[in-house]
């Protein structure tokens, strides 16, 4: 399998049998891969805005974060579920989905923090202030920790389900 025409800076799988494969290059370019078949499926070409960051869930969506700050989900299986809005004021840096199906953790160069739910308009936990975010994980308990451009590592105390959403 061949991906992206520059170097590769980001992978993920996704399905119960890691059925997806998202490969994002150095250029923000990114090819969703359907793994059974070995062929792509999808391309996103810097032409329509450079991808920063990228993600799937579980059940295949795929969410991308951009250069400009916006967040775009595309529903696999589903016509016209390709949605963009305005996620950061800045550069996302991280796209991550949570342990909950529809939840997903995005952060940017504007020092936030966003937790989003896929059916939502907007974000619906907004943590300010916190560098600039560079990584992200998950504990099994729910709790976020992000890394930051400055080395912190910072533990959010509330936890996944217990934001109010």
């Amino acid at each position: 399998m061949s991906g992206p025409p520059a170097p590769i800076r980001e992978l993920c799988l996704a399905g119960s049998r890691d059925e997806w494969m998202l490969a994002i290059d150095v250029e923000g370019n990114g090819i969703l891969w359907d793994m059974h078949q070995r062929q792509p499926v999808l391309s996103v070409s810097k032409r329509q805005g450079r991808v920063a960051a990228g993600t799937l869930t579980a059940d295949g969506t795929l969410c991308l974060g951009y250069a400009d700050g916006d967040i775009r989900w595309i529903v696999r299986g589903v016509p016209n579920s390709n949605r963009s809005i305005l996620g950061h004021a800045a550069e996302v840096s991280i796209v991550r989905p949570l342990h909950e199906r529809d939840l997903v953790a995005t952060g940017g160069a504007d020092g936030e923090i966003r937790l989003w739910r896929l059916a939502a308009e907007g974000p619906v936990v907004i943590f300010p202030e916190v560098g600039w975010p560079l990584s992200c994980a998950v504990s099994t308990a729910g709790q976020l920790m992000f890394g930051n451009n400055l080395g912190d590592v910072m533990v959010i105390r509330a936890r996944v389900h217990e934001c109010a959403f």
